[in-house]
């Protein structure tokens, strides 16, 4: 099954917020094509899909503006939508960050499962161990423990196109 692509129209049926072909040059561009570039067109289409349903899960109600079609499938294309610099965003457009952490997210999804069932697996998240080279950091979350994974760069890719926390999307 073909990808559908959310092009800035507000597709009643977009899956994804990025191409495989611009996914895969992302992700060339930035050394973290090895994994993706083993994997066929349909496993990166799947990889895709599954990518742009985290981001939505996560942050449909939080998107800043609002959407431009009443039927369209995801968040992106929005009116009255600015960057972080007060630039007016393109009501016929995906923003960059979003193309950009979908790719991002959707090499994750090939290695492990960006929605887990908490009820049947692991359960939520309690504590998260980084390292980068001699460094390494270990946080646990004080009482409350996380219902999901954390996608850090993704995350912050995202973050300045989400209204703060507290602040929902109108009707």
């Amino acid at each position: 099954m073909a990808l559908i692509v959310e092009d800035g129209t507000g597709k009643a049926d977009a899956e994804s917020y990025v191409s495989v072909a611009d996914a895969s040059t992302y992700l060339t561009a930035y050394g973290e094509a090895t994994v993706w570039d083993t994997k066929t067109e349909g496993e990166q289409e799947v990889a895709l899909r599954q990518a742009t349903r985290w981001i939505e899960a996560m942050f449909t109600n939080r998107w800043i503006g609002e959407r431009v079609q009443q039927l369209q499938a995801l968040g992106w294309p929005r009116s009255s939508a600015v960057d972080q610099d007060d630039w007016q965003i393109g009501y016929d457009s995906v923003p960059v960050r979003v193309v950009q952490a979908t790719a991002i997210l959707a090499v994750k999804s090939l290695s492990e499962e960006l929605l887990p069932d908490t009820a049947a697996g692991s359960g939520p998240l309690k504590s998260k161990a980084v390292s980068a080279g001699s460094v390494s950091k270990s946080v646990t979350f004080a009482g409350v423990a996380v219902p999901y994974k954390v996608y850090t760069l993704a995350q912050s890719l995202l973050r300045p196109l989400l209204q703060p926390v507290g602040v929902m999307e109108r009707g």
